[in-house]
């Protein structure tokens, strides 16, 4: 009743509200502070932590040409090819080795030059 009535207890006529609500104005004065003391917004209390802020992707700067669009470099992904056996057993091997390695910088340098090419 107190709720469907706010405008009386805008007003401060606790008095009026009493006898809506058929009770005395104390019983009025105590709801209020039991609806005072309730959370506004009691989801918030199961709400995910904040998002963190992420990087931008892509870089905007304002030319005397027009808008310049440019990839983020701190953001891109990186490659790189971790060290293996330094030497091998027999010559075959070492020649698979280092054909091995050859294949694995190429991704490598593509990515690379990619970035030069687009920042």
């Amino acid at each position: 009743m107190i709720l469907d009535n706010l405008a009386l207890l805008a007003e401060g006529r606790i008095d009026d509200l009493a006898e809506i609500c058929d009770g005395t104005p104390d019983d009025v004065r105590a709801a209020l502070v039991t609806i005072r003391g309730l959370d506004p917004k009691p989801g918030m209390a199961f709400a995910a932590s904040e998002m963190p802020v992420l990087p931008p992707d892509l870089c905007l700067t304002r030319g005397a040409d027009g808008w310049k669009v440019d990839l983020n470099r701190s953001v891109l992904p990186g490659l790189r090819v971790t060290a293996g056996p330094e030497s091998a057993g027999d010559a075959a091997a070492r020649a698979r080795l280092s054909s091995a390695r050859s294949r694995a910088h190429w991704p490598v340098r593509a990515v690379e030059g990619g970035r030069q090419r687009f920042c």
